[in-house]
């Protein structure tokens, strides 16, 4: 018998034992986790989507506000704000105010109608008088990550300011 023929019949060696489990290091798997995560939060629209309104009445008028809670950076989102009358009477001499906190987290704004007048602390809108209802667009673009926190208000002649606060987070 040849050395060739003993080689032949013989068994292979056994692999060496091991554990069969997937190890998975604790950073990645908080990786793994956050991974399959994150389709799960933009169905329930975190990343954006969905317009948040908010209302508030008081001294005769009432005050909408219509804002993006969360925001892309770069993307344009608008901010509306309609001001009513709760009794049917004209709004006379009223002006709405948006603080400059807000505002001033975005690169390009531009409304329509034009402001009356800006300030440090608002950006301040007249309604025409005879007017019933008015509403003001703002186009925003956000310039940096982070909340963009302010408050609009309206003030009718004479009377008592209805303020409501906005909050928008922008993400990168």
């Amino acid at each position: 018998m040849s050395q060739d023929d003993e080689y032949a019949k013989a068994d292979p060696p056994k692999p060496p034992p091991f554990d069969r489990r997937i190890s998975i290091p604790p950073g990645h798997a908080t990786g793994l986790l956050l991974l399959a995560l994150l389709p799960l939060l933009a169905v329930f629209g975190v990343f954006g989507g969905d317009d948040r309104t908010v209302e508030k009445s008081g001294d005769g008028v009432a005050l909408g506000v219509t804002y993006a809670p969360r925001m892309r950076f770069g993307y344009p989102v608008k901010l509306q704000i309609h001001v009513g009358s709760v009794d049917d009477r004209p709004l006379s001499g009223a002006e709405v105010h948006v603080s400059t906190s807000f505002l001033e987290r975005f690169d390009r704004v531009s409304s329509m109608p034009e402001p009356k007048r800006m300030s440090r602390e608002a950006c301040e809108f007249a309604v025409d008088d005879g007017q019933r209802e008015a509403v003001i667009a703002i186009d925003l673009e956000p310039e940096r990550y982070g909340f963009a926190t302010g408050t609009v208000s309206v003030v009718a002649q004479g009377g008592v300011a209805v303020e409501l606060p906005i909050r928008s987070f922008v993400l990168p």
